[in-house]
């Protein structure tokens, strides 16, 4: 009675086992992302460093957005994963009360031609190489993707293949 009481357990300790390393093995990746670190200087961009970490991208609240630069993660073969538009991050905006109209701001835009940001981006296994390009005129991320969009490659950087830093 007790030799087979102890084999039961001992099937339902292997059952049990077997169930949570299958649960833990199941070949599914964990949503991680990528973050860039990257210069611009003179429209030429540069990794400065990357990390990859943890977490899901969130849905951006306005999928029509509209952006001066183009990103694009890319397979080796150039195959698009993923891509997405943003602000020039060249261009920044100064707010100031209007000596003047003292209670009134005044907007003034200032392009420099160095600037540093991060992008964060889906992490694929995947994705080889990060693309920036300049747009014509703002676009979304459908009209920027469209054949016949004129844009100026700003650079491609290489992913390392750890995620961290080149």
């Amino acid at each position: 009675m007790i030799k087979v009481l102890i084999q039961r357990m001992a099937r339902a300790a292997l059952v049990g086992v077997t169930v949570l390393t299958a649960c833990c093995c199941r070949g599914e990746e964990k949503d991680q992302i990528l973050f860039l670190h990257l210069k611009l200087k003179d429209d030429a961009v540069t990794l400065v460093r990357s990390s990859v970490k943890p977490g899901r991208l969130k849905t951006p609240f306005a999928p029509d957005k509209k952006g001066d630069i183009h990103l694009e993660l890319t397979t080796a073969e150039g195959l698009s994963l993923w891509s997405d538009v943003m602000a020039d991050p060249t261009v920044q905006r100064v707010e100031y009360e209007d000596p003047e109209n003292p209670g009134t701001l005044k907007v003034k835009e200032i392009r420099v031609t160095e600037v540093e940001f991060t992008v964060r981006v889906p992490f694929h296994k995947e994705g080889k190489q990060f693309r920036l390009h300049r747009l014509n005129k703002p676009a979304s991320r459908a009209d920027a993707t469209a054949a016949g969009r004129v844009k100026k490659l700003l650079g491609a950087v290489a992913i390392p293949v750890s995620g961290v830093a080149p």
